[in-house]
Order: structure tokens, then sequence, then C-alpha cells
């Protein structure tokens, strides 16, 4: 909506700053529509395991029922002691 009211303005106006004006509207929501995908919520990951659980039943093999009813745990770093 906004490019495109700043399109018919720079039309109008023949003004060279809003062609400025219009890229960084469109980085602007290029940058919101990538940390939308990037970000990961609560919501996203019980989705993500819902799709899982549900692929896994439609696949019907005990194994990737399992590995989402029973997932692995993760490994921890292991660490020397000083000394």
């Amino acid at each position: 909506m906004a490019e495109g009211v700043l399109a018919v303005a720079l039309l109008r106006t023949q003004r060279g700053y809003l062609l400025w004006v219009m890229l960084g509207v469109g980085l602007f929501t290029f940058l919101g529509l990538l940390v939308e995908r990037l970000v990961v919520t609560e919501r996203k990951m019980v989705m993500q395991t819902l799709d899982a659980g549900v692929a896994a039943r439609e696949s019907q093999t005990i194994w990737a029922a399992c590995s989402i009813a029973f997932p692995p745990k993760p490994r921890r770093p292991v660490t020397m002691p000083a000394g």
C-alpha cells in the first residue's frame, strides 16, 4: 500500500528523493518478512510438532511415531574438570 502511494507521488512530482523513500520502505518490508521467517515462536513449535505427528501417523510406522513421542535428548557438551 505504501509503495503504491509513493509510486503515484513519484510519478506526479518527479522528485528523486521519493525513489529513495520507496527503496527504504521496500527494505523495511523485506527485513520484516525475514524476521518473521526466522523467528520460531512457541506456537510455531507446537504446530511443527503436531504436523510431524500427523505425518508419522500417516506413514504408519512405529519408528516414526516413537520419534515424535520420545524425541532424542539433546547432547550436552562434555566438560573436563580443571586440574
